[in-house]
């Protein structure tokens, strides 16, 4: 969450300024930048769009308990 609130603000302010505002180490925001994607972020942006199309047809008003439920029940998606 600092590292997008960082992005969105480096161009205007500079990391290093925004981070002081922040109390957060330049240096933990540099660290993150290089780290690759864990196995969970990149289960959750496979799952995205299949939850995404599942609530859609749900009429969109399914909530997460909802939406669960369903995509264990689903055949295209092996939650």
């Amino acid at each position: 969450m600092i590292v997008r609130f960082v992005d969105a603000n480096r161009a205007e302010f500079g990391v290093e300024p925004v981070c002081a505002a922040l109390q957060a180490a330049p240096s933990t925001y540099w660290t993150s930048k290089r780290r690759p994607p864990s196995a969970r972020a990149l289960r959750d942006a496979e799952l995205m769009p299949v939850l995404l199309d599942l609530w859609e047809a749900n009429y969109s008003v399914y909530g997460a308990r909802k939406l669960w439920i369903a995509a264990r029940g689903s055949v295209t998606c092996s939650v």
